[in-house]
């Protein structure tokens, strides 16, 4: 498993952005995983704590959805490991 951030989408000022629809805003990185078969709940872990230092990052998966701090949330709580394959507005 390898743990990546990304800087994403440069803008006319040269900053990178990526754009999120579903809050209608720009994140200017995101964290993604690599390789993440049989490691869901760990993955889950991880971004627990690591929200509890940067609330206002995001995690991006490999089908494209979107997780926030209070996605995070609600996963860490329920302990699903099919959690990152659905979307995060089915949690």
């Amino acid at each position: 498993m390898h743990l990546s951030m990304f800087l994403v989408e440069r803008d006319r000022e040269g900053v990178y952005k990526f754009f999120y629809p579903r809050e209608n805003c720009y994140y200017y990185a995101y964290i993604y995983f690599d390789d993440i078969k049989g490691t869901e709940l760990i993955i889950s872990e991880f971004l627990y704590r690591y929200f509890k230092f940067f609330p206002e990052d995001i995690f991006l998966n490999e089908s494209g959805y979107v997780y926030r701090k209070e996605d995070i949330e609600k996963v860490y709580c329920n302990k699903d490991s099919n959690w990152i394959y659905s979307s995060p507005d089915a949690l």
